[in-house]
Parts: structure tokens; C-alpha cells; sequence
């Protein structure tokens, strides 16, 4: 049904000029010398105008390698002429259902031209491939000529942005910067001569004056088990919320000695090197898979939504550490996001 749509003012004008062409077959008129002449004239000059094949055109990969969901970005595709001559089509029309984007031009002539547009990414995706859809066209549609043109890409769509997502460790774990830069007790390690370099609030003043040397006390610094955060990808309307909130952390915090997991559809969660395209690729699911090895160790687990599937799979780890379990309902409660 598209092909005959497409073919279709051809096929009128086909039938008015073979009205035409009986017409002057009929009545050899002055008028109809005319009006033959000029549909044959017209028809020739419109298909020459289409010459130029579409395939001579080459698309250039974006300038983009990530972009947040919801975040507007101007994004430029360029397109370049496969021979050093000059492209020329009626009406061009360029189109990436990808990307939402649909650019019409009218008399191209040029060698190469730069496309600038706002892409405003609805989804979170991995785009590892990008299809562009090339049309060229006469005025009137009689003749229509398209191609498709991709290549490959690797741009991340990644959850979206959250401000001051800090306050969210500051309620869920209130002891984090003891587990990132301990904190001293008074369980006495050692006492040795002081040092340069040493705090002067370690010294020992009255052991000093018996040692006749600035005799210094260090003790034993608060050690924690390693804090691990773990997103549980179980379907829900909150999906998208609590995966921002988790990738938002692990942005902040990934780089301080915390362990990141996440688990759901796509994604192992037995991967140590979390990477941003994991956060591109996973999905939402109603058995999101199995929890990683997590004993000996402070556990704290987003999910979208409680789940007894979750606290079966808890129930199968050997772990003596507390786990705490947030979703996003609950941590609506404790903070505003």
C-alpha cells in the first residue's frame, strides 16, 4: 500500500498525459501542440533533475559519546559527498528514527553539509548502531529515490542527573565517613620517639618529661568492613527513578573505596569493573537474577520496590553482616529527591 501511495501522483500525471496525448491525437489543434509539448518538456527537465543518486552521500559519526536521560544536547551530523563533485537533489530529506530527527531541503547543491539539531533522549539505551534513512525527491514526487545509510557507534544513554544526591548516604548510612577515613579509638597501638612530621596533639607530654624525648602515642585508627551498594533491578514504575539515584551515587562515590553492583535483566552481577554502559543496557525484570558474593562485608540494597523474591535470595547468602534494604517509597520517606 506505501509503494502505491508513493507511486501515485506519477501514476496521475501519467493519466492526464495520456488525456492530453489522445486529446492531441483527436483535435490536432494549436492548443494541443502546446499543451503536449509542455507536459513532455516538463517531464523531461523533472526526471533530469534526478540524476544524482542518493548513494553518493556519506554520513559522518556524531559528535557525541553520552548524554543523560531528559538532558537536551545539540548534536551535529554531518554529511559529505562520496565524489568531489558538488550533490544536487530537488528535495533531500534526511531522517533517524533514533535520534527524532527529520531535516528537509529544498535545491541541494552542495558538497558537504553540517546538520545541527537538539536531541532530548526519551529512553536509556546503548546505541551501537545508527540508521539514517536517505530520501531524494522531484518537486512533484513523480520520481522518489531512498537509501539507507549506517554505522557504528557506542553513545550511552545514562539514567538521569539528581542534585545533592549526597544526602541520600547521609540518611541510608550515616557512618560513611567513618568507613572512608576512619576514625581514631582509644585502644593504644604503640609509643615511639616523636618525628618530624608527626601531629604534635600525639605527644605524651608527661612521658616526655620522664623519657627527656617527645615521646609520641599512636592508636588504633576505627576499621569498618567494606561497604558494598547493590541495585536490584525488579520491575516497577520506579525503576527509572531509583536507577538514577543509584548511578548518581556511584558517580559520586565509586571512586572511594565503595563497591558497586547492580543486578537485572542484561547485566551480570557478579561484575566487579562496573562500567557506565551497564547502566545504559540494564532493564527492569521480574526475577532480576542472582545477588553477587557479598559476605564479610556493610551491605545497602536499592530496589524499586520490595520484593519476596528479594528476601529469599537474601535468605540463600552466608553472611553474617547487616543488610538493609531501601526502595524507593521508603526513601522518598527519609529523603527529598
Amino acid at each position: 500500500m506505501s509503494k502505491v501511495k508513493s507511486f501515485l501522483p506519477l501514476i496521475l500525471y501519467g493519466l492526464f498525459y495520456l488525456f492530453v496525448f489522445v486529446y492531441w491525437l483527436t483535435f490536432t489543434s494549436k492548443a494541443s501542440w502546446i499543451l503536449l509539448l509542455f507536459m513532455t518538456l516538463f517531464l523531461v527537465v523533472d526526471s533530469l533533475m534526478m540524476f544524482q543518486s542518493v548513494k553518493k552521500i556519506k554520513i559522518h559519526p556524531l559528535n557525541l559519546s553520552h548524554i543523560h536521560l531528559g538532558e537536551k544536547r545539540e548534536v551535529t551530523v554531518e554529511l559529505v559527498s562520496k565524489t568531489n563533485s558538488k550533490l544536487f537533489f530537488p528535495i533531500l530529506i534526511i531522517k533517524c528514527n533514533q535520534l527524532n530527527l527529520e531535516k528537509n531541503y529544498f535545491l541541494f547543491f552542495k558538497q558537504q553539509k553540517t546538520i545541527s539539531f537538539e536531541w532530548q533522549p526519551k529512553e536509556r539505551m546503548l546505541l551501537e548502531i545508527l540508521e539514517f534513512e536517505i530520501t531524494s525527491s522531484d518537486f512533484f514526487s513523480f520520481i522518489t529515490k531512498k537509501t539507507n545509510f549506517k554505522f557504528e557507534t557506542n553513545i550511552l544513554v545514562l539514567p538521569a542527573k539528581i542534585e545533592n544526591v549526597e544526602k541520600v548516604m547521609e540518611v541510608v548510612y550515616p557512618n560513611l565517613r567513618k568507613t572512608l577515613f576512619g576514625e581514631p579509638t582509644f585502644n593504644l597501638e604503640k609509643i615511639s620517639r616523636y618525628r618530624t612530621g608527626d601531629s604534635i596533639k600525639k605527644i605524651d607530654w608527661k612521658l616526655s618529661s620522664k623519657k627527656q624525648a617527645l615521646m609520641v602515642r599512636d592508636y588504633e585508627e576505627y576499621e569498618e568492613n567494606r561497604l558494598i551498594l547493590v541495585f536490584y533491578g525488579r520491575e516497577s514504575k520506579y525503576f527509572e527513578d531509583m536507577l538514577a539515584v543509584f548511578f548518581n551515587l556511584y558517580q559520586i562515590y565509586s571512586s572511594k573505596d565503595i563497591l558497586f553492583f547492580i543486578v537485572g535483566e542484561g547485566i551480570s552481577g557478579k561484575e566487579v569493573a562496573l562500567t557506565g554502559d551497564a547502566f545504559s543496557k540494564i532493564k527492569a525484570s521480574e526475577n532480576p537474577g542472582e545477588l553477587p558474593d557479598l559476605s564479610n562485608h556493610r551491605i545497602i540494597i536499592f530496589t524499586p520496590r520490595p520484593t519476596k523474591l528479594l528476601d529469599k535470595a537474601l535468605g540463600r547468602l552466608n553472611t553474617s553482616q547487616k543488610i538493609d534494604v531501601i526502595d524507593y517509597k521508603k526513601l522518598k520517606e527519609m529523603v527529598d529527591l
